[in-house]
């Protein structure tokens, strides 16, 4: 199979956690500005997350959380987005990115998505649970959309997959200088040991 280049690019702490709970509810690129003594330094992830590839791909979940369902959190006309989700983006979450990116890739297995799939303005990959592995995706978008290089800005469960699946080939971390712990608190890579 082929599969684009892949770099896994995040924000973590000392501690290597993505976020600074276990419920999400308190975001990383939300919250860290507002600490003064690492506001700084944030702008160094928001300048290297600028030159990254031109397809970034990500969890519905992480969309969610920071905020895509309720408002346009940041556009980029010249970013494809890679969305794996099946039931953290709503419609309007799904239609806001839709217009505030170039192109919008759904990989899901909800066939809520896929209704009047015909009128959807963006793409989607479906696929069967028994059949959906992170091989499988990244060569569908290789060989499909034609997408030679993929920035993954994932949560620690597609990360994990990826390393699983020996899908990574770059890793570019941005380490806060923080740290945050507690056991139910997301890291880098998520999933069982």
């Amino acid at each position: 199979m082929n599969r684009p280049i892949t770099t896994v690019f995040m924000l973590q702490s000392i501690d290597g956690k993505i976020s600074f709970n276990g419920t999400g509810r308190l975001d990383f690129d939300d919250k860290i500005p507002m600490l003064s003594w690492s506001a700084k330094g944030i702008n160094r992830y928001y300048e290297a997350e600028i030159g990254m590839d031109e397809t970034t791909l990500m969890s519905g979940k992480t969309l969610k959380v920071v905020g895509w369902n309720e408002k346009v959190v940041r556009e980029n006309k010249e970013l494809t987005i890679v969305i794996i989700d099946n039931n953290h983006l709503t419609r309007e979450g799904l239609l806001r990115l839709h217009n505030s990116n170039k192109r919008v890739i759904l990989v899901t297995k909800r066939p809520w998505y896929l209704e009047n799939m015909d009128k959807l303005p963006y793409d989607v990959i479906y696929y069967r649970e028994d059949k959906c592995s992170m091989v499988n995706i990244l060569d569908v978008l290789y060989k499909k959309y034609d997408i030679k290089y993929v920035t993954v800005q994932g949560g620690g469960e597609i990360n994990a997959s990826l390393f699983k699946e020996r899908c990574v080939d770059y890793i570019d971390i941005i380490i806060a200088p923080f740290i945050v712990g507690g056991k139910n608190t997301p890291g880098c890579v998520g999933g069982e040991s």
